[in-house]
């Protein structure tokens, strides 16, 4: 029963001592960027390209906001520059964070990912599907449970 599997996975992370791991072990290191300028159009052919679902925003070197697949693909046209649609101030942590309390953040947040910041550099992004990754691989379900 699902009741029963999530019981006894919730058991089993409670019981860790210590953080599950730090951002840095389950981050994707040195995502693909894209520019306030840049049209729309041409990001979204980047993220399908490269085959992911958010492109941080950076201006000079500079983070500035984050693009998000699932927000341009409904709500705006091709031709209008990534500046005008992007997320400003994007939720953050650094890669040294314990993975518990970045899962928090995305959860408290509704956020599907966090970008990682170091020495206000970005270094990387922290996704849903790499937390979930992570816990696939290490709190495997017993197969014999259902």
């Amino acid at each position: 029963e699902p009741a029963r599997r999530w019981r006894l996975g919730y058991n089993v992370w409670s019981m860790n001592k210590g953080p599950l791991a730090t951002v840095r072990e389950v981050m994707t290191p040195h995502p693909v960027t894209t520019t306030p300028s840049t049209l729309v159009g041409e990001a979204t052919r980047v993220m399908e390209e490269v085959g992911c679902r958010h492109l941080p925003v950076l201006e000079e070197g500079r983070l500035v906001g984050i693009l998000a697949k699932r927000g341009v693909s409904c709500i705006c046209s091709s031709a209008r520059q990534v500046g005008e649609v992007m997320t400003r101030d994007p939720q953050t942590a650094t890669p040294d964070e314990g993975l518990e309390v970045a899962a928090a953040t995305m959860a408290l947040s509704k956020v599907d990912c966090l970008l990682v910041m170091e020495d206000g550099q970005l270094v990387g992004i922290l996704t849903t599907y790499d937390v979930l990754d992570l816990v696939c691989r290490r709190f495997r379900v017993d197969p014999s449970l259902g």
